[in-house]
């Protein structure tokens, strides 16, 4: 942003002595559930939902998650669970989110069940356009992509069919 003059080459130099370490959530597990609160809050908000709480077996499920993607991973499993929920009751989407493992058979990945990203993709955004009314910009912003994304992969999906 300072090569094309959107941010101020002084700004940038007094700012850039600060460094802020943020530790990833699997090292600060203890944030879970104000984070949880956090984006659920806002989830319901943005779908019109009405949540009141995450059940305490998905919370469970979550505390023992190594979040690999971090908090933005929860997020994204916080927003498949409420665009699903047909219910005030949330229920973790996906379901068997990976956790440390108790033994092999936890470890283990089943091939048989594999689908394509694409398919998940899609129908995803299929999802979740259909729960935003058939308002594009609307899912878009839900998505977290640009309009011109969201109508990418719908031309995809259309092609493909």
């Amino acid at each position: 942003m300072v090569s094309t003059g959107r941010f101020r080459h002084e700004l940038y130099q007094r700012l850039a002595t600060v460094e802020i370490t943020v530790p990833p959530l699997r090292d600060r597990i203890d944030d879970l559930d104000e984070l949880v609160r956090h984006f659920l809050s806002r989830l319901a908000h943005l779908y019109g939902r009405n949540f009141h709480d995450i059940p305490q077996v998905a919370m469970e499920q979550m505390r023992r998650h190594r979040w690999p993607n971090n908090v933005r991973e929860l997020e994204n499993i916080l927003r498949d669970s409420v665009v699903q929920s047909k219910s005030e009751s949330i229920e973790l989407y996906p379901p068997s989110m990976s956790v440390e493992p108790n033994g092999p058979e936890q470890s283990a990945v089943d091939a048989s069940k594999s689908v394509r990203l694409q398919d998940v993709v899609e129908q995803h955004v299929l999802q979740v356009l259909k729960d935003c009314g058939g308002n594009k910009l609307r899912a878009a912003e839900a998505l977290g992509i640009s309009r011109s994304t969201l109508y990418r992969i719908l031309d995809t999906d259309v092609a493909t069919k």
